[in-house]
């Protein structure tokens, strides 16, 4: 297998996606060194879960991974988070590191995984983060979305939400009672 970080981390998030889709338990931990780990935030249940292992990982997984509804897995290609390599010196290896992004039944989510080469050559995960990015129906609102706004029907929405937070700070409303 050649050492293409962009072929090899597809690969295996397709593998991934496969298994979410059909609910597969065990494709999903094989595509875990035996000692890997995943770090669950929110995405499974209302807990952060750190879990090494195979045989944990699918415990964990076995109740939650119906309800969890995880789909539409991508590729992350942003500078700094697409698939890329490096060495690891001290067992004289080379992993290969990616983000990705996904739906769940709570919101979008975003993850990270380090991928290292199992004995027989194959790359398997070493760490997988799954994390609830945002949560369904309760959004954060963002000044970027804003700025696409601007100057919408002859409003500066930026500028509106600027002076709004500088009134605020400014002249806060705050009720004082005494007893």
């Amino acid at each position: 297998m050649s050492l293409d970080p962009q072929v090899i981390a597809s690969s295996w998030l397709a593998d991934c996606s496969s298994a979410f889709a059909t609910q597969d338990l065990d494709a999903l931990t094989g595509l875990f060194l035996l000692d890997g780990w995943l770090r669950d935030l929110l995405v499974f249940t209302w807990d952060n879960r750190s879990l090494e292992g195979r045989e944990k990982i699918k415990a964990f997984l076995l109740p939650t991974l119906s309800d969890a509804q995880v789909s539409g897995f991508k590729l992350d290609e942003s500078a700094y988070l697409a698939p890329r390599t490096s060495d690891i010196p001290q067992i004289q290896a080379t992993d290969i590191e990616f983000a990705y992004n996904f739906e769940c039944r709570r919101g979008p989510g975003r993850g990270y995984v380090r991928l290292l080469a199992d004995a027989d050559g194959e790359y398997r995960a070493l760490a997988v983060l799954m994390m609830l990015y945002d949560l369904r129906g309760h959004e954060e609102i963002s000044t970027l979305h804003l700025r696409d706004e601007a100057d919408s029907a002859g409003h500066n929405t930026q500028k509106e939400f600027a002076d709004w937070v500088k009134e605020v700070e400014t002249n806060p409303y705050v009720l004082i009672g005494t007893s």
